[in-house]
């Protein structure tokens, strides 16, 4: 067994947990939390407090900063993608015009795709919260294979000789 093998096999099982063992599991350590929490906002209302600052604020304060004092937000993930991609839709849409429609699109082999969906999988695995994604991968992944099944698959005799 080799590391993503591994991995798979923890993600199945993830996906196997069931949701009653996760609720119990922190209803036992929310007490612990809440204890944690409490400490680590004294220790931080106790810094705060040796700083002796001319105008000092609450521990709550510091961490809630109000919406009205925000300077700069930044943009989340999904904007700064949007911007970028149709940052130049007019002059893609003149490149399109001017694109050479002779050129066939190749033929790509079962084969092909499937080590290329390996390297997708691969990169998939190696980001944060992308567990459905690798999900659809496999999903992909089968009807590459019943796709390369089927294509090997002589239907009768006489595709045999056509």
């Amino acid at each position: 067994m080799d590391i993503l093998q591994a991995i798979r096999f923890i993600i199945q099982a993830w996906g196997e947990l069931n949701p009653e063992v996760v609720r119990n599991y922190l209803r036992n350590v929310s007490e612990d939390i809440c204890q944690n929490e409490n400490l680590v906002l004294n220790e931080l209302t106790d810094a705060l407090r040796d700083l002796n600052l001319p105008y000092p604020m609450q521990a709550e304060e510091f961490l809630n900063l109000p919406e009205d004092n925000i300077v700069y937000k930044v943009p989340e993930d999904d904007k700064i993608i949007e911007e970028y991609l149709f940052k130049n839709t007019d002059k893609e849409n003149m490149d399109l015009e001017e694109i050479d429609d002779s050129d066939e699109i190749p033929v790509i082999s079962t084969s092909t795709a499937i080590a290329s969906l390996e390297t997708v999988r691969m990169f998939l695995l190696q980001q944060e919260n992308a567990e459905e994604y690798v999900k659809l991968v496999g999903k992909i992944e089968k009807f590459f294979r019943v796709k390369k099944t089927n294509s090997l698959r002589q239907t009768d005799i006489n595709a045999y000789f056509h």
